[in-house]
């Protein structure tokens, strides 16, 4: 997990997996959530701008649903 705070920006970023990216998906028009995909389109990580309850949350019940299990953390705060 990893929370990076610098320009007052807090950053998460979970991994799931440890294959290569082969690309980055904008979720949100605002740029705030990320994933990340391996060349077959499975979920590699997730990252997170500012990350608050609500999006943690959806994050995990996601988790959840595609089965994912979590390989490490990143964290910036």
């Amino acid at each position: 997990m990893t929370r990076d705070t610098t320009g007052g920006h807090s950053l998460l970023y979970l991994y799931y997996s440890s294959e290569p990216v082969a690309r980055t998906i904008d979720v949100t028009e605002t740029g705030s959530v990320a994933v990340d995909v391996d060349a077959h389109g499975e979920t590699i990580g997730v990252e997170l701008l500012n990350p608050g309850t609500t999006e943690l949350e959806l994050l995990t019940k996601l988790a959840r649903e595609r089965d994912l299990s979590l390989d490490g953390l990143f964290s910036y705060a």
